[in-house]
C-alpha cells in the first residue's frame, strides 16, 4: 500500500497525524455561516456530517469564515469565505464545498490557520504563507504588509516541521528544533522579551525565539503562544488572562516561561480561545489550565485555574484538540471522541446547541476517531481506519 510507504516524509506525517490506515474520513459540526464547513451549504450543524463522500482527508485548520483541509495524497483544498486568498482561492471566490487551491504542488504535509492567514509546510521543509489581514500586521512573515492571494515562501534557506498562527502571529519549529516568529506582538507572544510589532510597526520578517534547539510542537492561541521541547516541558509566552498559560498567575509574559508545574512528561498542548489550554502527557493524561466559565476547563466545574490541573484520572487519552469558541475535545486510545465545554453553535455535537458540558462526555459510540483538528467556529474529526 502506497499510503503506508514509510520512505515517504508525507506518508509518514500522515500516519503521525493518525490517518493511518487506507482511508480517512472528515466529519464537521458546529458554526457554518459562510459554508466553511464544506459541507456545500450555509446550515450550522449540531452533529458531525461527512464532509463529501472522500475518504482521503488528513487534517483540517480554519479561521474564522474559512477551513483549509489537507488530503492524503499531500493536495491542500479551502471553503468559506475567499477574501484575501485566505481560502486557497486566487480569485478570492467563497465555496460551501472544498475546492482545490490553484496550481496546487500536491506535495504539502502540514496546515495551520488563524483568522486571516494560513501556514503551509510541504515535504521538502519549506514553509508558505498566504491570506493576511487588511493592515497585515506582519502576519504573512515576508517582511512586507502586503496580504497574499497565493502561498509566498517564508524562512527561506530553513527546513520547518511543525507550525501554528495566531490572530497575526504565527510561530514554526525547525527540523532542527529552533523556534521561529512573526507577526503582530502586542502581548508579547512572539516571545522576543517585548510587546510591540516586531521587528517594525506593520511589517515582520521571521526571527528566531530565544536559543533553544529542542523545540517539538507549537500551539498558537489568538494572541499567545505555547511550545514543547524535548525534555517533556511546557514554556509559554504572550496574553496570559485567566492563567492560561499555566505560570501561576495572570500575567502577560513576553519571554518563553516554563509552566509552573515544571513537568517532564508534556507531548502536546493546544490554546482553544484567548482563555483556555489544554495538554497531554506521554502516560496518556490530560490536564487544562485557565477559562472554565463554560466548563472548557473540563474538570466537572466552571473554576477557572492558573496551573495545568489534571481532567478525571484516566491514562488512556491520545490526541486533545479545541476550537475558539472554548469548546474542548480529545480522543481515547480505544477511537472513541469525547469533547466538553461551550455549546452555543452545536459545537458539541450532540444535537443540541443549548447545554455547556464542564466533564468529557462521548460524541456518539463511534470509535475510529484519529484526530480532532483545532479550528476556529466549526469543529472536526477525522476518522481514520
Amino acid at each position: 500500500d502506497e499510503f503506508l510507504d514509510m520512505t515517504n516524509p508525507r506518508k509518514m506525517m500522515m500516519a503521525a497525524a493518525g490517518a493511518g490506515g487506507d482511508s480517512a474520513s472528515m466529519f464537521a459540526w458546529g458554526k457554518n455561516q459562510y459554508g466553511q464547513s464544506g459541507l456545500g451549504d450555509v446550515v450550522t450543524r449540531s452533529s458531525p456530517v461527512q464532509v463529501g463522500d472522500l475518504a482521503d482527508w488528513a487534517d483540517a485548520a480554519g479561521g474564522e469564515n474559512y477551513n483549509i483541509f489537507l488530503k492524503t495524497d499531500g493536495t491542500v483544498w479551502g471553503s468559506g469565505t475567499g477574501s484575501n486568498g485566505r481560502n486557497l482561492s486566487e480569485t478570492k471566490t467563497s465555496y460551501s464545498s472544498p475546492v482545490q487551491m490553484t496550481n496546487d504542488s500536491g506535495d504539502w504535509i502540514k496546515i495551520s490557520s488563524m483568522e486571516s492567514f494560513s501556514q503551509l509546510i510541504k515535504d521538502d521543509g519549506t514553509l508558505w504563507n498566504v491570506g493576511g489581514s487588511t493592515g497585515n500586521r506582519g502576519s504573512v512573515g515576508d517582511g512586507t504588509a502586503v496580504v497574499k492571494s497565493s502561498p509566498i515562501q517564508v524562512g527561506v534557506g530553513k527546513t520547518f516541521k511543525e507550525v501554528a498562527g495566531g490572530w497575526w502571529h504565527g510561530v514554526a519549529i525547525t527540523e532542527s528544533g529552533q523556534a521561529w516568529s512573526w507577526g503582530y506582538n502586542n502581548y508579547g507572544q512572539l516571545g522576543q522579551g517585548t510587546v510591540n510589532d516586531w521587528p517594525t510597526p506593520g511589517l515582520s520578517s521571521i526571527v528566531q525565539m530565544g536559543s533553544a534547539s529542542n523545540w517539538t510542537k507549537v500551539a498558537c492561541g489568538p494572541q499567545s503562544t505555547a511550545l514543547v521541547n524535548s525534555s517533556g516541558e511546557i514554556w509559554f509566552c504572550g496574553q496570559n488572562a485567566a492563567g492560561v498559560g499555566g505560570i501561576n498567575s495572570e500575567t502577560n509574559v513576553s519571554s518563553l516561561t516554563q509552566e509552573t508545574g515544571g513537568r517532564t512528561d508534556w507531548a502536546d498542548v493546544r490554546i482553544g480561545s484567548y482563555y483556555n489550554s489544554i495538554a497531554l502527557t506521554t502516560g496518556g493524561t490530560i490536564w487544562s489550565s485557565g477559562h472554565s466559565g463554560d466548563g472548557d476547563g473540563g474538570r466537572g466545574n466552571t473554576t477557572s485555574v492558573s496551573v495545568f490541573t489534571q481532567i478525571g484520572s484516566l491514562t488512556t487519552w491520545a490526541s486533545i484538540g479545541a476550537n475558539r469558541m472554548r469548546t474542548v475535545g480529545a480522543t481515547k486510545t480505544d477511537g472513541t471522541l469525547w469533547l466538553w465545554g461551550a455549546a452555543a453553535l452545536g459545537q458539541l455535537g450532540d444535537g443540541q446547541a443549548a447545554a455547556n458540558r464542564s466533564s468529557p462526555v462521548q460524541l456518539g459510540s463511534d470509535t475510529g476517531w484519529a484526530t480532532l483538528p483545532s479550528c476556529w467556529f466549526s469543529m472536526f474529526g477525522v476518522q481514520g481506519y
